[in-house]
Parts: C-alpha cells; structure tokens; sequence
C-alpha cells in the first residue's frame, strides 16, 4: 500500500509542476471533439490544465473558430492532411521544412 501511495504522489508531481504540459491531441470530426471537451472538463476538475489542442488531419479550409468554446479558449494548432507519416519528432520537422505554413496556429489567448 505504501509504494502506491508513494506512486500515486510521485505521478501527482509531475502533473501539477509547473514545467508540465498537457497537449490535447486529436483529429477534427464532431465524436473526436466531443471527446476532447469531455476530457478538458474532467483534467479540470482535478485542476490539471490543457496547454493547447493540437487538431490532425484537418481539412483544408476548415475553420477552427467553430468548435465549442471549451476548446476555443485553449491555442489551436492545426496540422492538414498528409499522405506523409508524421509519427514523431522528427517526421514533423521534416514535414514543416518541406512544407512552410502547413501549420495554423489559432490563439485565443495572444488575441
């Protein structure tokens, strides 16, 4: 009982520093965004703070200003559709390099 309580604080920890960041991935149909509203109420009630949302798969021309507002109040980054695989770190640094302002930032908060 005592290492899960000591695993429990140590998880605690990590959540509530202040240099950890939680990025709220997901594509951009109406059940995925559903989803993700659900789970940013939830992280806040045991006051855990989404950081952005990071939208895959977007098609072009969409417009991020009409998702629900629990999501709007967070910065928006939009990555489009790819028929590259974009798993990884360095699957999107190479992708941005070959593709300059593929990526929408929409930032409420900056506004």
């Amino acid at each position: 009982l005592q290492s899960l309580i000591a695993d429990s604080q140590r998880q605690s920890a990590c959540f509530t520093s202040g240099v950890t960041r939680i990025n709220l991935v997901l594509n951009s149909d109406p059940l995925s965004c559903s989803e993700a509203v659900r789970i940013c109420r939830k992280l806040n009630d045991i006051e855990m703070n989404v950081t952005r949302v990071i939208l895959n798969k977007c098609p072009p021309g969409e417009n991020s200003e009409n998702f629900d507002p629990v999501l709007g109040a967070y910065p928006i980054w939009r990555f489009p559709i790819s028929n590259t695989g974009l798993t990884g770190l360095r699957a999107l640094e190479r992708y941005l390099q070959c593709h300059p302002g593929a990526v929408a930032v929409h930032d409420t908060l900056a506004a």
